[in-house]
């Protein structure tokens, strides 16, 4: 059965990232990597849309094996749900990093 931590793990060796690499991309710890691989831990909000954000890819297919890796170009695949999600956590950010101004 694939889970979370494996397509974790596949969406990374596709890019032949090492846990590492894909830490520091992240701005997290090595070992975090490793947890979330090994279904110990999970990745936050702000990590997900950062792995969307810098890698393109599918949150629905990485959290409930949905639709390929990748986000299409239309980005269809993603569910007006997590499209939401992903909405509120940049909000979220904006407001921590003091750019309300950019809000509309």
């Amino acid at each position: 059965m694939s889970t979370q931590g494996s397509r974790l793990k596949e969406f990374r060796e596709t890019l032949r990232l090492s846990q590492a690499d894909l830490a520091n991309s992240l701005g997290i710890a090595g070992p975090s990597i490793t947890k979330v691989e090994k279904d110990k831990n999970n990745l936050s909000n702000e990590n997900l849309v950062k792995l969307a954000t810098i890698y393109n890819l599918n949150i629905n297919w990485l959290l409930i094996n949905k639709g390929d890796m990748f986000i299409k170009e239309n980005a269809a695949n993603v569910s007006d749900e997590f499209k939401g999600i992903i909405k509120a956590e940049v909000v979220n950010l904006l407001h921590e990093y003091g750019l309300t101004d950019v809000i509309k």
